[in-house]
Parts: structure tokens; sequence; C-alpha cells
């Protein structure tokens, strides 16, 4: 019979092999939990709301390009057909802070932390501004398609965006990720 104490420093060594990982993992988790608990001050919907109004004047000012005789009023974009109002969940907050959250929570130079932010957040709420646009005109045009984009297209394309630019942003390391996360061979040192 085998005796049980003699597969302790085998799980030891499992946790130990893998700590940057867990370590990595619960950052993430901690900082998306910061993000929801913020959400929940008033202070937070007094900024999110011009945050609503630049992306909805944003998004005109793409339609206008587009030839589009839109005007703003707020959060909203009308053209005498069909308006759309940017409300919360339509600012492209939440893709951006798991995006950034994920570089936080990597163990990289703060230098090339903000650099990655900084870059990442400007691509992501680039393209929710082309994301509120694009519906403005799926509603007005091929309006069957509404729903569908605007509740299931793209929510999943702006958080593979944020994904994508994170392992975009790992690969521009100098650094191997898989010598921090995934190097199962010895215990960790970050830097």
């Amino acid at each position: 019979m085998d005796n049980p104490s003699a597969n302790l420093p085998r799980a030891s060594t499992w946790w130990r092999e893998r700590a940057a990982t867990f370590t990595f993992v619960g950052k993430v988790v901690g900082l998306v939990c910061v993000y929801y608990v913020l959400i929940g001050f008033p202070f937070a919907d007094r900024i999110l709301e011009s945050i609503l109004a630049w992306n909805a004047q944003a998004s005109g000012w793409l339609l206008h390009l587009l030839n589009q005789s839109t005007f703003t009023s707020g959060t909203q974009i009308h053209d005498g057909h069909f308006a759309v109002n940017v409300r919360r969940g339509c600012d492209a907050i939440e893709p951006a802070w798991l995006f950034s959250a994920g570089i936080l929570a990597f163990p990289a130079s703060l230098r090339q932390k903000l650099l990655g932010i900084a870059a990442g957040v400007c691509i992501i709420l680039s393209v929710n501004i082309v994301r509120i646009a694009s519906l403005f005109l799926i509603g007005e045009y091929t309006p069957q398609w509404f729903e569908a984009a605007h509740l299931q297209v793209w929510p999943l394309a702006l958080i593979f965006t944020a994904i994508l630019l994170w392992f975009c942003w790992l690969k521009s390391l100098p650094v191997s990720t898989a010598s921090l996360l995934a190097n199962r061979s010895a215990p960790h040192t970050l830097p």
C-alpha cells in the first residue's frame, strides 16, 4: 500500500512549479474585481457619462466622414430615421480594463507596461468607435442584423481584440513568456 505522505513532496513541487502562473491569474482576477467594485460608486457614473458622450461624438464624426447626415446630442446619434443611444457597456471600458489587468499582472518593467497599456487602450477605444458607427449603419440600412451585431458579434470582437492585443504585447517583450509562466523545471524568479 502507498504511503500518502510520500506524495506530499510531489504536490509541493507541483504548486511551486506553477506559482508564477497562479500568481498571474490571481492578480488578473483581483484587478478585474477592483473594476467591478469601482464602477459601483456614484463617481463612476459621472465619469462614464462623459466617456459615453465622447464615444457618441467620435462615432458621429466617423459617420460624417462616411457621408452620413447624422448629428449627436449627448450620448445619442440621430439622422432623422434612426438613432442609437450610447449607454453603459457601449464604452469599451471593460475590455480595456481586462487588457490592462493582463498587462499589469504580468512581470514586466513599468515602462513596458505603461507603453503597452497606452497603445492597447487607444486601439481598443478606436475599435469601439468603429463598432458604434457600424452599429448605427447596420441599424439604419439592415435593421434585422442590428441585435445580433450589437449583442453577439461586437462584444466578442472587442474581447477578442483585447486578448489579441495582450498577446501582441507579450510577443513584444524581450523575455520569453514561456520562461516566465510555463517553465516547470525550477522555481521562478521574476523580474
